[in-house]
């Protein structure tokens, strides 16, 4: 199979749209509104501590990996 790219540069005109679209698309008026929705989180976040055995499990999970792809 013989296939051809034919690509063409867009003229002025339907480049200066172009652009004027991707910069009516990037000015969303909602943005403000939800930016004020944000706020902080009041709880903190997990610590290892919360979890101990979180650890332990994700050392034998390694483990697991490790040994599968020494076996394959």
């Amino acid at each position: 199979m013989n296939h051809k790219l034919i690509a063409t540069a867009p003229s002025p005109g339907e480049l200066a749209a172009g652009l004027a679209a991707e910069e009516r698309h990037q000015c969303d008026p909602m943005d403000a509104t939800i930016a004020q929705l944000a706020c902080t989180c009041r709880t903190t976040a997990p610590k290892d501590t919360d979890y101990p055995e979180w650890a332990a499990w994700l050392a034998q999970q390694i483990a697991k990996s490790d040994a599968t792809r020494r076996n394959r």
